[in-house]
């Protein structure tokens, strides 16, 4: 995501990082490379009771996954929120987003289609408003329990 945003016009787009690494070199080296880049901004790990009302306050959440997962919950919470999701098209984002409807994907590991996404976020600006409006409240852990 910060590669991404190296040649976007910092005042037309910020990011706000949530959560921490299990690997502190890591995370220092992610910090070290978006130092000067004044859109960027390094919050720590949300408790879980506040992460919808804090999604409620952006336009999108993005989810650079570099690995299938089965169903990442962050995708549901973002929905919860009511915003579209701009997510790796890999198993289990692509089962719950669908592309230009609800959400965004992009090919994975491929940081300039990534950087293509989010300008269009930029440049047709009814796109987020007309995705936010497709988004369905997720289902309650009962009623999946009830499907299953």
């Amino acid at each position: 995501m910060i590669s991404a945003l190296e040649g976007v016009d910092p005042s037309l787009v910020s990011l706000s990082v949530f959560g921490n690494s299990d690997d502190l070199a890591y995370e220092i080296d992610l910090k070290a490379k978006s130092h000067k880049m004044n859109n960027i901004f390094w919050n720590g790990k949300l408790k879980q009771e506040e992460v919808v009302s804090t999604l409620e306050k952006y336009d999108m959440l993005c989810l650079c996954s570099t690995f299938s997962e089965m169903s990442p919950l962050v995708i549901q919470e973002a929905f919860a929120a009511g915003i579209p999701v701009l997510a790796s098209n890999v198993y289990g984002n692509a089962e719950q987003i669908q592309h230009n409807h609800n959400g965004l994907l992009f090919q994975f590991n491929n940081v300039a289609d990534l950087r293509s996404q989010i300008l269009r976020c930029i440049e047709e600006p009814s796109l987020l408003k007309n995705m936010s409006k497709n988004i369905k409240s997720p289902r309650t852990f009962e009623e999946v329990g009830e499907e299953y």
